[in-house]
């Protein structure tokens, strides 16, 4: 695994716990503060950062050596959480990523160096993430769709691309399927635009006791409700996501597949992709448009479904 708490403390070269701690907790618990400061950063546990976490998004004068200390054991548990399919620390009051794009904390805090390596940081997990994706995860947490551990690796990165610039670097190397699970993780994707919901083969149907559903192709793990994907990751899925690119990529992973135990669904999705054009094609307008706005619109479905049962 690429994205390690080494690797993240050296963006910030290795910056020393500092000998006082003068910030102001936003709550007033100083002392959660010095706690973590006093504290190994390969000690300190994630239910540790989360007044730490609240500063970020909620007080305007951070301390610098503090900052430099905990925001790589922030970048650790963020890699971590990720590989275990679930989210880090998104609740209303304090949530990382809102402290990432509307706190502005990079901007205010790190350097351009140390952002774009935070971005690479950022891009390497998820890689790492989507090369662990095998076997098709069919069911989640019950009655928490939104947490769903069969989609957990779709909705962070759908929250990837309201902060981060450049999405299209990651989705690239993504779908250059350089691994059978990188292969997976976009057959699973593509599924989403292939199938009805309630249809699709790769995820049972979403229910209170048992989860599962998806894939949630516009989800997020993160506090944030007024803000879409970014100008410049919309353009580039606009860009890219085209019918010929999916048919391409689709015998892509049937070759990827090929002798693996997700052969057979890859072959199905092939051939259920060209029978459902009258699907796919109007989703692949409106996806990135979805992306833009997510939440923002207050529909949970697609505005193209529109389709005849009928024809099914």
């Amino acid at each position: 695994m690429r994205a390690t708490l080494a690797r993240a403390a050296a963006i910030f070269g290795h910056a020393p716990a500092p000998r006082r701690v003068w910030q102001r907790q936003f709550d007033g618990d100083r002392a959660a503060l010095e706690r973590l400061a006093g504290t190994s950063q390969w000690q300190i546990r994630e239910a540790d950062l989360y007044r730490f976490v609240d500063d970020l998004n909620w007080v305007p004068r951070l301390q610098p050596d503090l900052f430099r200390y905990l925001f790589p054991v922030c970048l650790h548990f963020w890699a971590d959480t990720l590989m275990a399919n679930r989210p880090f620390i998104a609740n209303p009051g304090g949530d990382f990523h809102r402290a990432l794009l509307v706190g502005r904390v990079l901007e205010r805090m790190a350097t351009p160096e140390e952002r774009t390596e935070v971005w690479r940081f950022f891009r390497d997990a998820m890689l790492d993430r989507l090369d662990e994706e095998r076997g098709f995860r069919r069911s989640g947490e019950p009655s928490r769709k939104f947490s769903d551990r069969a989609n957990a690796w779709l909705i962070r990165f759908n929250t990837l691309g309201l902060l981060m610039p450049g999405i299209g670097r990651l989705w690239n190397e993504w779908w250059r399927l350089e691994t059978p699970g990188r292969a997976v993780a976009a057959l699973e994707y593509a599924s989403g635009l292939v199938y009805i919901e309630g249809m699709n083969p790769m995820f049972e149907p979403w229910t209170p006791d048992e989860g599962g559903g998806g894939p949630y192709l516009w989800d997020i793990d993160a506090a944030i409700y007024d803000h879409g994907w970014r100008e410049d990751n919309v353009r580039f899925l606009a860009k890219t996501l085209t019918t010929e690119y999916l048919r391409e990529r689709l015998a892509r992973i049937v070759e990827v597949l090929r002798d693996q135990p997700e052969e057979e669904m890859a072959l199905r999705v092939q051939r259920d992709f060209e029978e459902s054009l009258w699907i796919v094609e109007p989703r692949l307008l409106e996806q990135p448009k979805r992306l833009e706005t997510l939440h923002l619109d207050g529909v949970d479905d697609w505005h193209c479904e529109g389709y005849n049962p009928e024809m099914l």
